[in-house]
């Protein structure tokens, strides 16, 4: 059974969650942005 370094798991994990956070977070603002723009142009 192949086992990883801890550590290494670790970070791959983190950082795998903090580009999915990163992401959700761009696509609220685009969002968000977008319901402006359409705000505006109504």
């Amino acid at each position: 059974m192949f086992i990883h370094q801890p550590s290494e798991v670790q970070f791959h994990f983190t950082q795998q969650k903090w580009s999915h956070f990163k992401n959700t977070l761009w696509i609220l603002q685009t969002k968000k942005l977008t319901m402006n723009f359409v705000l505006l142009m109504v």
